[in-house]
């Protein structure tokens, strides 16, 4: 079995090249894929809405939004499931994580899953991030960004 530094390195590694040609779904088909031939957990990803690129500049933060929500849930959550759903509708990006595992305390930890950082990123595309959590029944975050195509 892969370590988590192995799964680390994977989402760490992804070449911004599949990003740059193909964009974004493709982009993180390619994380989803990898990540499911290790043995560490299933992950699920599931699109709607979406029938073209987005921008450049909206791809390349998605990316790096997802890519990091993705790597938290792996670091923090000791999840079996995720799931993650990417979407497009009335004028909203969603984008949205969901786990399995320990769960946290919300309200006493804003900043845990490095959650932080997402908030920033998120903002700077105009968006919202909300996280609903709890000790022992996963996490969910939501994530919504304005654009229009």
């Amino acid at each position: 079995a892969e370590t988590m530094q192995d799964v680390r390195n994977i989402l760490l590694n992804l070449s911004p090249a599949v990003l740059e040609e193909f964009g974004y779904i493709p982009a993180v088909e390619g994380i989803v894929h990898k990540l499911n031939e290790t043995d560490a957990f299933n992950i699920s990803l599931q699109v709607f809405g979406i029938d073209r690129r987005f921008d450049k500049n909206y791809e390349l933060a998605l990316y790096r939004i997802t890519q990091e929500l993705i790597n938290n849930t792996l670091k923090h959550s000791h999840a079996k499931n995720v799931y993650v759903q990417i979407g497009q509708r009335d004028g909203q990006i969603i984008l949205m994580v969901e786990d399995d595992g320990k769960g946290f305390d919300v309200k006493h930890n804003s900043n845990g899953y490095g959650l932080h950082n997402l908030d920033i990123r998120t903002r700077m595309l105009d968006g919202k991030m909300s996280i609903d959590s709890k000790p022992g029944k996963g996490t969910s975050v939501l994530i919504e960004i304005p654009y229009n195509s």
